[in-house]
């Protein structure tokens, strides 16, 4: 895809802000071409749905006048309990067959009514010894896709794909070249996170956390009694407070108290499921970049933690790296993997 006009520009739209990536490709890599952070006046998405269609809109509208992209041809992320990602296993010794019966797939392992939902699968590369062919079932709630499919022509854009934001993250990681073993990557957004258990490289199961970055800031603000954009400030930069031991101390607390046993349980259920232990994690999204968090889950975890940090490949001018170089570097994962697609499988 060497053609401007064949690549995608990758529109992440979050609870209170909307993100957007254009990338080109390069012999060494990829280059940042733009780059943008739409603030949200107050929460427009929640879990997938939204709450204020014509705040998004307008959104949209000054990120085009403002950015002045040529080439706004859209992949667009869903995400949310509305929208269905699932390793399932078929039993077929002709895979191409596997149209015929994907159907009855969908109504044996999927708790849902396939009637309500836009469906669609890929074939994973591996099949065992006894014929199972590994499928990846995606999709989500027509009205979902009805929703923002009528968004985005409200905002004059040119919509060409819709995933699941787990897919972008997956592509993302497989652009890193990162080491295909079991590993988790942990994309926490502001009012919720989302869990991604990989297994050899490719999807193998997921699980939404109802912690996000808006409750470590929370409670920071309740225990010092402080405004929100100094409990921000608290949350990433505690080492220039006078009390920033105190500081430390709390963060500490609130991840023991609210992030760290979620992770847990999700980890455990998956090696039940799996039979796998997570050997490496991944840090990615908003509160990816929380002082301390990282340790915390080392420690809790025993195993190596990193940042899925797409900034490894990403080549940017001047203009952007007081962005790329922020406490938001992480924020833009999910942009960036949607603006990947067709560069990356």
């Amino acid at each position: 895809m060497s053609s401007k006009d064949n690549l995608l520009v990758g529109l992440d739209i979050g609870a209170r802000a909307i993100k957007v990536c254009e990338l080109s490709s390069s012999k060494i890599g990829f280059n940042l071409t733009n780059l943008y952070d739409g603030k949200l006046d107050d929460i427009s998405v929640e879990n997938g749905t939204i709450i204020d269609f014509g705040e998004i809109v307008d959104a949209i509208t000054k990120i085009r006048e403002t950015v002045l992209i040529d080439n706004f041809s859209i992949a667009v992320a869903l995400k949310g309990p509305s929208t269905i990602l699932r390793r399932v296993y078929a039993y077929t010794e002709k895979p191409d067959e596997l149209e015929e019966i994907f159907r009855w797939i969908a109504d044996q392992y999927l708790p849902i009514d396939p009637e309500e939902y836009s469906l669609d699968y890929t074939i994973l590369p591996k099949i065992d010894r006894y014929n199972h062919v590994s499928v990846l079932v995606t999709g989500a709630k027509k009205e979902t896709i009805a929703d923002f499919v009528s968004l985005l022509e409200s905002s004059k854009v040119d919509l060409r794909m819709v995933e699941p934001e787990s897919l972008s993250l997956i592509r993302l990681y497989r652009a890193l070249n990162l080491p295909k073993v079991s590993s988790a990557i942990i994309h926490i957004g502001h009012i919720g996170s989302l869990m991604i258990f990989l297994r050899d490289g490719d999807f193998d199961f997921s699980k939404e956390i109802s912690v996000g970055g808006a409750i470590i800031a929370d409670e920071l603000s309740d225990m010092f009694n402080i405004s929100q954009d100094d409990a921000e400030r608290y949350r990433h930069r505690p080492l220039g407070e006078s009390n920033a031991t105190e500081i430390v101390n709390a963060l500490e607390e609130i991840y023991n108290d609210h992030f760290i046993s979620h992770v847990e349980e999700a980890c455990k259920l998956y090696e039940i499921r799996s039979g796998r232990n997570i050997n490496a994690i991944y840090l990615s999204g908003g509160g990816a970049t929380s002082y301390g968090l990282k340790e915390a889950i080392m420690s809790g975890f025993l195993v190596s933690v990193d940042f899925l940090d797409p900034w490894k490949l990403i080549s940017y001018s001047e203009k952007y790296k007081s962005i790329v170089e922020s406490d938001a570097r992480y924020t833009f994962n999910v942009s960036i993997g949607l603006a990947l697609y067709g560069l990356v499988y």
